[in-house]
């Protein structure tokens, strides 16, 4: 089966944050200090949830 699977972003706080990367990815971030957005990651700390419906 090819089926395109989507997965949610991962943001990370860091002390270096902003708010550049709402522009970048044009979505809601919650926080204003993501330094860091995982967007393919299989990690305990940040595992990327699939948002394809089934």
């Amino acid at each position: 089966m090819n089926r395109i699977i989507r997965l949610e972003l991962v943001f990370k706080y860091r002390v270096w944050g902003g708010t550049r990367l709402k522009q970048y990815f044009n979505c809601d971030i919650p926080t204003d200090k993501a330094g860091e957005a995982w967007a393919i990651s299989a990690h305990k700390n940040g595992d990327c949830q699939s948002i394809t419906k089934k």
